[in-house]
């Protein structure tokens, strides 16, 4: 808790949203002569600009207290990048368990900033991917291999670290295949190949099914019987869940929409969590192919989804099935309520931007392009 409460609430307002998630990394550490651990990350970055704000290691599972700290901290000495210091107009968490605690510390500070839990895009975690082989190359005993394959594994991700900071598309195809002649169940490295070095649409797809099969034989069929439902907090799950979500949207790209609604459907089943976003792809489907109960089902397992995307296909699907009803009336305001700049470019009146953005928020043009790229 910072030395003055009161020095917070008097902090000038920036207008972004930070996001702040908590991760174990895969790297083992071991300090002095106590065993070996896996220590955990918090990270908070701005989503406006993508930059660090503020970052802590700890030892085990990290408390309210303790990720209030690293924000706290963060607030009152940000990196240099970030300039003066300051206070986020809002918070988003990906962990539900810190929401109430996270409030009543921010209440206690004097702060009414929003706070509230979403999903987070790949790119957040793509950080922690890059900081955790910056902690690996630094700390100073890794691993604690049980076997041979472990450490052929824990190799071939040190070399994707390597790839994943390296500017030359042949480099890092390179090191790909480098990290591939150590251990053939390094999914990353086929997820790697099959965006950058992949001259087909079928060789895409070849990989990424290679790399969702090597995902799975390197986490071992009982580690999914174990995890099925909690793979979102499991870092050691996302090498898989990219393959796999790649697969699913190379699937689609050659109009194999059932398979490709199987992956989406399992991908969620494993992490209902949905941090990458498949939820979305998979309602789109859906409801392209009529699959409209499938389709509800969806929407209620995510009733709390507030994109606009979400609500207009409830309108959408009330109007399907009871026609122009009174809650299909009801449902259609909501939505316009939320974000009223969809139905200019659902009617034609407006025309989608080709250029992909790079972010966007609540009730924007830009939430709504994407919304309407995507029907």
């Amino acid at each position: 808790m910072p030395s003055s409460k009161r020095s917070l609430s008097q902090l000038p307002l920036l207008d972004d949203t930070w996001l702040i998630g908590t991760s174990r990394l895969q790297t083992w550490a071991k300090e002095g002569d106590n065993p070996p651990t896996r220590p955990y990350l918090i990270l908070i970055a701005s989503s406006n600009t993508g930059l660090i704000c503020g970052s802590n290691l700890v030892p085990e599972a990290p408390s309210a207290a303790q990720v209030g700290d690293v924000l706290f901290n963060a607030m009152q000495h940000p990196p240099r990048e970030l300039g003066k210091a300051c206070r986020p107009r809002s918070i988003a968490l990906a962990d539900t368990a810190l929401l109430e605690p996270l409030q009543i510390l921010l209440k206690d500070a004097g702060l009414d900033t929003e706070v509230f839990v979403a999903g987070f895009p790949d790119e957040f975690y793509e950080i922690i991917h890059q900081m955790e082989g910056m902690i690996s190359r630094v700390a100073g005993d890794l691993g604690s291999p049980s076997n041979d394959r472990d450490s052929a594994l824990a190799r071939t991700q040190q070399v994707m670290y390597r790839a994943s900071e390296e500017n030359s598309p042949a480099r890092r195809i390179t090191l790909a295949h480098e990290s591939l002649s150590l251990s053939e169940d390094c999914a990353d490295a086929y997820v790697l190949l099959a965006e950058e070095e992949a001259d087909s649409v079928k060789r895409t797809l070849e990989l990424y099914k290679q790399g969702m099969d090597a995902g799975a034989r390197a986490l071992g069929t009982k580690y999914f019987e174990e995890n099925a439902g909690d793979f979102w907090g499991l870092p050691e799950t996302r090498p898989y869940r990219r393959a796999r979500q790649g697969l699913a949207e190379t699937l689609w790209r050659l109009k194999r929409y059932e398979e490709a609604i199987e992956h989406y459907h399992e991908l969620l089943r494993l992490n209902p969590g949905d941090n990458q976003g498949n939820r979305y792809a998979l309602l789109d489907l859906l409801i392209q192919f009529e699959h409209y109960k499938e389709a509800l089902d969806l929407l209620d397992q995510y009733r709390d989804e507030w994109f606009a995307v979400w609500l207009y296909s409830r309108a959408l699907l009330e109007f399907q099935g009871n026609g122009a009803s009174a809650a299909a009336k009801r449902i259609l305001r909501q939505a316009i309520e939320e974000n009223r700049f969809v139905p200019a470019y659902l009617t034609s009146q407006k025309r989608v931007p080709n250029r992909r953005v790079d972010y966007y928020g609540w009730g924007t043009r830009l939430r709504q392009s994407i919304m309407r790229a995507s029907t």
